[in-house]
């Protein structure tokens, strides 16, 4: 038989002869074998309905689609079983009830509208069903979205870490750290990282702008990794994306990019979670490795049943930056399957050999205008200092300005999340370093100090709850019953020295009265007889001509 072109009549002969075959069935064989080229299209089929045919109408599909929409397609799906009984009493109700109702046609068994739901297409069920980072793995992605050569395109996200830190002085628990990275998408290097206890700001996005821009051997040395690990990443870029965050689109880190080189940072689209794929996945691989950490979380509640990750936690936030640093090194030193095997680190000494633009202005006053401000943005210069967190801050021991020569004057004041020992003051656009009066906050974080405070703060509650108050109040108690009984007293004596001189003054006036009238009359009279109680009290008074 031949395989394009007309068969012939006695070619149809031949093969009903051979299979015992009619020639319409052989007829209909040779038409199934032309169209699908294969073995299959000739084979036996099963007799009645094939698996997986639906017994319902096209309309009856139709409408449990349109209710599937109420039911089925939202944001926290309910389980199919459980929607398509919904659906089936939903359409059992009277025709005018909705306007997509059946008539003349009973319901199909909840299986049937199972199967019709198993057939709504994977990205309709995505779209309505997932968010944005879960459902783009069933949506279509046409074209690439790519760098073109080194530090051409940046990408910046955050994620809160899958681990619990502690207080590097008391070791007690303070919650899970935010961690920021920047990867050059060329190359798929980390070009920078911020890792902190506070959520997603202006300032910790500025940090890790400024950490990406800036070369790393002051990082290394801070963390005790220099000479160990190696990070010649670091230069301007021409294109940052990221997320529409408002902190990302603040003025301050506008400001900051635009005094580096960068220009205004540039917000991916919203929605497709793919168009930031890359820092998504590396997102997803950093996060893999603090599941090896003490006091790691794992991805939800089913992976911690019982255990409380809090209770195993380890690790202080400088801990945690060093051996994050560790893990940057070994990334860069890994095979990339973007990058066709090679390790980031090679990639970038290769693209980085024709050299590459880098920051050429003031490193200090870069990295400090991504400072976080203080709260409220400004500090008065006063004469004990410049006070910040219940801190005083002056002068260092060597300052070319004391910043005392503007006393009474308020400046816009930063400082280090990671270290209070200093305060950075910008005076008419130069900075002060002041230092923090108290030593000991040298290398303590804001946050650990926070952290701290409250500390201190539910002690002191708890102290006065149980024992401060009772006795305070014992003396306050104490102290107005002394006041009311000397009150009591004062006014006892006083009545009495009132009286007194009452008294005293009537026996005077009964005194002078006698004294007129024995002067007014010329015979004399019989020496004037004072009454006993008074005579007792009262003494004449003697003159000069007396004597």
């Amino acid at each position: 038989m031949p395989a394009e072109g007309p068969v012939s009549a006695e070619a149809v002969a031949e093969l009903c002869r051979v299979t015992g075959l009619k020639i319409r069935q052989v007829r209909n064989l040779i038409a199934a074998f032309k169209r699908e080229r294969t073995a299959e299209a000739i084979s036996p089929s099963r007799r009645g309905m094939q698996p997986g045919t639906l017994r319902c109408s096209e309309h009856m599909q139709g409408a449990i689609k349109a209710a599937a929409k109420e039911i089925y397609l939202k944001r926290v799906p309910p389980d199919a079983s459980e929607a398509a009984r919904e659906i089936r009493s939903m359409l059992q109700e009277p025709a005018r009830a909705r306007s997509w109702q059946v008539e003349g046609e009973n319901p199909p068994s909840v299986r049937t509208i199972e199967r019709v739901l198993d057939r709504i297409p994977p990205p309709v069920l995505a779209k309505h069903t997932m968010g944005t980072s879960t459902r783009t793995a069933h949506e279509p992605h046409p074209g690439e979205y790519r760098s073109e050569h080194l530090l051409d395109l940046v990408q910046m996200d955050h994620t809160r870490g899958n681990v619990y830190l502690v207080d590097h002085e008391t070791r007690e628990p303070i919650g899970r750290p935010w961690v920021t990275f920047v990867i050059e998408v060329f190359t798929r290097a980390i070009l920078g990282y911020y890792i902190s206890m506070g959520a997603p700001s202006i300032y910790r996005c500025g940090r890790a702008i400024a950490n990406a821009i800036l070369p790393k051997n002051d990082l290394l040395k801070r963390v005790g990794l220099d000479g160990v690990v190696q990070l010649p990443m670091h230069g301007i870029f021409r294109r940052f994306h990221h997320d529409g965050a408002p902190a990302h689109k603040a003025t301050n880190v506008l400001r900051a990019c635009r005094y580096a080189g960068i220009g205004d940072p540039d917000a991916r689209d919203p929605g497709p979670a793919h168009h930031g794929g890359h820092i998504e996945r590396l997102i997803g691989t950093m996060l893999g490795k603090f599941k090896m950490l003490p006091g790691a979380t794992g991805d939800d509640v089913g992976e911690r049943d019982d255990f409380n990750p809090a209770e195993d936690s380890a690790l202080s936030l400088k801990e945690l930056e060093r051996w994050l640093v560790q893990q940057i090194g070994i990334y860069h030193e890994q095979p990339h399957a973007g990058l066709d095997g090679r390790p980031p680190f090679l990639a970038w000494r290769k693209a980085a050999a024709n050299g590459f633009p880098t920051f050429e202005g003031d490193r200090d006053r870069l990295f400090r205008m991504f400072l976080p401000l203080v709260d409220r943005g400004t500090r008065m210069i006063r004469a004990t200092g410049v006070s910040f967190a219940t801190l005083r801050y002056t002068d260092g021991p060597v300052a070319e300005r004391s910043i005392f020569d503007h006393l009474g004057r308020v400046f816009p004041a930063h400082y280090d999340p990671y270290d209070l020992g200093d305060l950075f003051v910008d005076v008419d656009g130069r900075f002060h370093d002041l230092l923090c009066v108290n030593q000991r906050m040298r290398g303590v974080s804001f946050f650990e100090h926070q952290a701290r405070r409250g500390s201190w703060a539910e002690e002191n509650r708890a102290y006065l709850a149980t024992e401060g108050e009772p006795r305070a109040q014992a003396l306050r108690v104490a102290a107005r019953t002394e006041v009311e009984a000397a009150r009591k007293r004062t006014a006892t004596a006083r009545r009495a020295a009132m009286t007194r001189g009452a008294e005293g003054a009537a026996a005077g006036d009964a005194i002078i009265s006698a004294l007129v009238d024995q002067g007014a009359d010329a015979a004399p009279r019989p020496k004037l007889a004072l009454p006993a109680d008074i005579a007792d009290r009262w003494t004449p008074v003697r003159r000069a001509s007396d004597a």
